[in-house]
């Protein structure tokens, strides 16, 4: 008897296209039917990079829950193509889902962590770092931007300033709603959404004050913002119609990074295509433009 899988499983867990339409054998398509969503409090991205890890392992030929034997052999098999970053992550993938659907977790036998040691010793690699965005080249960037006069630089100016004054990667980012930021005299409190960056605690807040990046100004910028595109409440930064209006739906984690390198290859930025989100926290970590021990941010206020 053929097995189906589940809409509602579907839409929740996100089955791939690959492994839909009666195409697998009935022990796999039995094992995606039995497959819960996870549920822990993890970033969006976290999320769907656990998921894909989740299915790369299904579709090798891995049944969940799976045994000792079965996730030593999906090591062995993978281990000469992938690398030491990407199985780490799918090892915690796996690990997440069993102890979700409270089964025994072969990944932390001691079986798997020797042989995972043992390979990480064979194979040493120097930890890659996302491109940094420097101040002096944030500045130009900005100011090339308001040399547009519509809507989306607005947006995109205010994106970028806040995301480099504020320290928040593109989850956070998109996820603000007006109700996230708390205006103040001399500054802007940005309460960061619980959940969408895994290194911080519910609570967390990002404290951006007036003059402390001048020339750059990430407060009135954001202001300019909402007040231009009439909005009121809702999602901060939006997506455009073809038309140049703001829609009423938030832009995707990962449109941050194109908004940032399409802005920076118009403004002429050399390495653009390097950049991402993360760019603009190394730049504000790395660059010396303020007294870092008078920068309150990320703090649970």
């Amino acid at each position: 008897m053929a097995h189906r899988v589940d809409p509602d499983f579907e839409e929740m867990f996100g089955v791939p296209d690959s492994l839909r339409g009666g195409g697998r054998s009935d022990p796999v398509v039995a094992a995606l039917i039995h497959i819960g969503s996870l549920q822990s409090k993890l970033a969006p991205t976290t999320k769907r990079l656990y998921r894909r890890a989740v299915w790369h392992f299904i579709d090798w030929g891995g049944l969940l829950p799976a045994s000792e034997a079965a996730i030593l052999k999906y090591l062995e098999a993978h281990a000469p193509k992938a690398s030491r970053a990407t199985l780490a992550m799918r090892l915690a993938a796996l690990s997440r889902w069993h102890v979700e659907q409270n089964f025994p977790n072969p990944v932390k036998s001691i079986a798997v962590r020797d042989a995972f040691a043992q390979l990480v010793q064979s194979r040493p690699v120097l930890k890659a770092r996302a491109k940094t965005l420097h101040i002096d080249r944030l500045i130009e960037l900005v100011r090339h931007l308001a040399r547009e006069p519509s809507l989306m630089a607005l947006r995109d100016s205010a994106l970028v300033q806040l995301g480099f004054c504020g320290a928040l990667g593109s989850s956070a980012l998109v996820s603000l709603d007006t109700s996230h930021l708390i205006w103040q005299k001399n500054g802007l409190i940005v309460s960061i959404p619980p959940g969408v960056q895994d290194f911080l605690p519910d609570g967390a807040h990002s404290v951006i004050y007036e003059d402390m990046f001048q020339p750059l100004n990430p407060i009135a910028a954001l202001g300019t913002w909402l007040k231009s595109s009439s909005i009121e409440c809702g999602p901060v930064f939006r997506a455009f119609t073809r038309a140049g209006l703001p829609k009423l739906g938030r832009i995707s984690p990962p449109s941050v990074r194109r908004i940032l390198v399409s802005r920076a290859l118009d403004a002429g930025m050399p390495n653009a295509q390097e950049l991402t989100s993360v760019s603009m926290r190394h730049g504000l970590r790395f660059d010396d433009c303020f007294d870092f021990r008078s920068f309150v941010t990320m703090a649970s206020l």
